[in-house]
């Protein structure tokens, strides 16, 4: 569009300077007009699949147990993903999009490209947080006995809780993280947090504590 906008600018100024219009300048509007409307329709295409994805995550949320979801979303991140994307909230939907889809590394650097364009982005901050978060995870079930392990899992945890967003990942990332550490009650508090933000969200099922056992009574069957 940029390119398109000068060229026609340069085209017009021809025109008056030479106070005169010629087959050349008529090329020259002609192909300024199309290259802006082609960046146009390229960026309303890029727009409109980014709309795509963000229901297409959100259908994913609200059924994640549904291979089709799963594979619907998938398909929209590829085709997107195929397209120049500057944008730091474009950037964060797709981030959180390949996320959702378990694609970390890609999820992680389309989250950095984000915040690289726009610091403040608590979105794609979250993206970032959590998957740091299910790094130290993995390295305190490498080694349950490591204290420097769990202290860094434990600083991790509390960098996410910080970010003030309201979403069922980071609620649930968290409760993960507090059960590898062995600490129940702070488990059941962020997995309470997870039913309000997302309540279909897998680990409600996996990591809610169940009511102990009441001991059969003597006689009885």
């Amino acid at each position: 569009m940029f390119l398109g906008s000068i060229l026609f600018l340069v085209v017009i100024f021809l025109i008056v300077k030479e106070k005169t219009i010629h087959k050349n300048h008529l090329m020259g509007i002609t192909l300024s007009i199309a290259m802006i409307a082609f960046s146009s329709i390229k960026s309303f295409n890029v727009s409109d699949g980014i709309i795509n994805i963000e229901r297409k995550l959100e259908d994913l949320k609200e059924n994640p147990e549904d291979p089709k979801a799963h594979q619907k979303l998938e398909e929209e991140v590829k085709t997107i993903s195929k397209r120049p994307i500057e944008s730091p909230k474009r950037l964060t939907t797709l981030s959180e999009a390949n996320l959702e889809l378990g694609k970390k590394k890609a999820a992680e650097s389309l989250a950095k490209k984000a915040l690289e364009k726009a610091p403040e982005n608590i979105q794609a901050a979250e993206v970032v947080s959590v998957i740091e978060v299910d790094k130290k995870i993995k390295a305190v079930k490498a080694n349950p006995k490591d204290k420097k392990a769990k202290a860094e899992l434990t600083a991790q945890i509390k960098k996410l809780k910080n970010i003030p967003t309201e979403s069922g990942r980071r609620t649930s990332q968290i409760a993960k993280g507090y059960k590898v550490l062995g600490n129940e009650k702070m488990v059941k508090i962020y997995i309470d947090s997870t039913k309000i933000y997302q309540p279909k969200h897998p680990i409600i099922k996996k990591y809610e504590i169940k009511k102990p056992l009441t001991p059969k009574k003597k006689g009885s069957k």
